[in-house]
């Protein structure tokens, strides 16, 4: 989990974390898995763009499916749901997915060929 966890913002990870036990509180973990799904696309994009006021023109976006992907795998590797879709009992599959995902990621970042 750790591998996939670096795909993502830091920030994102630490906002999440943070907010995760006042949402339980609430019932609203999907809602703010969600909510941080968003940041970490704007983040991401922001981060990989070239220039801030044309973010969405120049971001790499190859980077920011790959940190997209990266945060719900992990967020379900984590044992939490996204938005409440009813996948939580996929915790496995996640879980298995957080192993094998950043090697898989790295290799498509690697060999444009896959692109």
């Amino acid at each position: 989990m750790t591998r996939v966890s670096k795909l993502i913002p830091a920030e994102v990870v630490g906002i999440y974390l943070t907010g995760r036990q006042v949402a339980a509180d609430h019932s609203a973990v999907g809602q703010w898995a969600a909510l941080c799904l968003a940041l970490t696309i704007l983040f991401r994009v922001v981060g990989t763009s070239q220039n801030i006021r044309e973010s969405f023109k120049t971001a790499q976006w190859d980077a920011v499916i790959y940190t997209a992907i990266s945060y719900v795998i992990w967020i379900y590797a984590m044992g939490d749901q996204l938005a409440n879709l009813g996948l939580g009992e996929k915790q496995f599959w996640a879980s298995l997915l957080a192993i094998a995902w950043p090697a898989f990621a790295a290799r498509l970042v690697l060999f444009p060929a896959f692109k």
